[in-house]
């Protein structure tokens, strides 16, 4: 037991050591920050129009030309013990000593006595109706097709990610968003406790509408909290809340940070909406991934409610900040 368990992964955390973080209510009175907010706080909601009949040609294609499945293979390690000489050697393992290994590849189908519901999973994991994943099916080509008594667990999963792309790139294509007349209410700024640790996932403020700014990550988005913290330029930021969300066809999406630069000669983009990514919105997306559907849906939604006064940017550092609102 004592070889297996770490009490240590078991205390409670130190309670001392995490603070609440405090919503500054007059600086989100600021004139600054209420001209953004009034900006951005507009809901919208999203209209997608496509062919079905376009999406399944794309699929069948996509499947025919790059669903690939493994074959199972089984692979047979063996061994001797001859004796053990410790307790070490024997937790450590090196009492046994390896003298082989084997691969086989099974040549028999899998599924022959094991039944697979193949529509209903696709149907669970796309999102598509049981006509249209049909569809998809009897249209690719029979070697496709095969490939699922090879390895029915792999075909199922590889084929709902490849027909989950072709949709995310129909989506893009033709999503498109309308402003509406309902507003977010200024709660969700205090609606939940935010809570830190310092140094960790935490830091104090004097810009933010917080006094304390929790971050998801403590690298990229922690080291962009600090620039903006220590920028003359920056008047006012903020870590955007939960309750503020975008609706997209890939799910809710919460932008990261809401920036109010001070106007000057070389500033162009005054108010700015900012997520924080290991890549920035110079290098490709691939739209085929859900969280590229939600960033390029955000593009199209603050363009929409903004009249593209508000500059939706993905970045990695300030540095990539500072190069898009200079002039």
């Amino acid at each position: 037991m004592d070889a297996v368990f770490n009490p240590n992964a078991v205390k409670p955390e130190n309670a001392r050591q995490i603070r609440e973080a405090k919503f500054d209510s007059q600086k989100f009175e600021h004139k600054e920050f209420q001209e953004l907010w009034r900006k951005i706080n507009h809901q919208t909601y999203y209209t997608v129009d496509f062919k079905t009949e376009d999406l399944i040609q794309r699929a069948v294609i996509e499947l025919d030309n790059h669903l690939r499945v493994s074959e199972i293979n089984i692979q047979v390690t063996t061994g001797t013990l001859n004796d053990i000489k410790s307790k070490q050697e024997l937790a450590e393992g090196t009492a046994m000593k390896v003298t082989g290994t084997d691969t086989y590849t099974v040549k028999e189908l899998v599924n022959e006595n094991v039944k697979y519901d193949l529509i209903g999973k696709l149907v669970e994991a796309t999102g598509l109706t049981r006509r249209v994943i049909v569809t998809i099916l009897q249209k690719i080509s029979p070697n496709t097709f095969y490939m699922f008594k090879a390895n029915p667990e792999e075909f199922i999963i590889k084929a709902g990610n490849i027909i989950n792309q072709c949709k995310a790139i129909a989506v893009i294509e033709h999503v498109a968003y309308h402003k509406l007349d309902k507003t977010f209410d200024s709660d969700i700024f205090s609606a939940s406790a935010l809570k830190g640790k310092l140094g960790v996932n935490a830091m104090e403020s004097q810009k933010s509408l917080y006094d304390l700014v929790v971050v998801d990550s403590q690298g990229i988005e922690m080291n962009f909290a600090q620039a903006l913290e220590h920028q003359n330029e920056v008047i006012v930021y903020t870590k955007l809340p939960g309750g503020f969300y975008i609706n997209t066809p890939a799910g809710h999406y919460n932008p990261d940070w809401a920036i109010v630069f001070k106007e000057g000669t070389d500033i162009k983009h005054v108010y700015f909406v900012a997520e924080t990514k290991g890549y920035s919105d110079d290098e490709v997306l691939d739209y085929r991934s859900a969280e590229s559907v939600k960033i390029e849906c955000a593009r199209r939604h603050f363009a929409t409610i903004s009249n593209s006064t508000v500059t939706y940017k993905v970045l990695n550092s300030y540095a990539d900040l500072r190069n898009v609102i200079i002039k």
